[in-house]
């Protein structure tokens, strides 16, 4: 579904993030990136888990 209409069904806002919102974001998906590569032989599936949280904050950062 376009963005557009997303916002005229007002299913979801406009929001202008601040520089330091989306760096934050960032900087969590960084860590959870290295968390998930330091786990990933001993506990794969938390692994897996990590990197896919790290990837769902890189979207809302993009989102922004």
């Amino acid at each position: 579904m376009p963005y557009e209409r997303l916002v005229k069904e007002g299913r979801v806002k406009p929001y202008l993030a601040k520089k330091g919102e989306v760096q934050q974001l960032l900087k969590i998906a960084q860590r959870d990136l290295k968390a998930s590569r330091r786990n990933l032989e001993d506990d794969p599936d938390w692994a897996y888990g990590m990197a896919y949280n790290a990837i769902l904050q890189v979207s809302r950062g993009l989102m922004n």
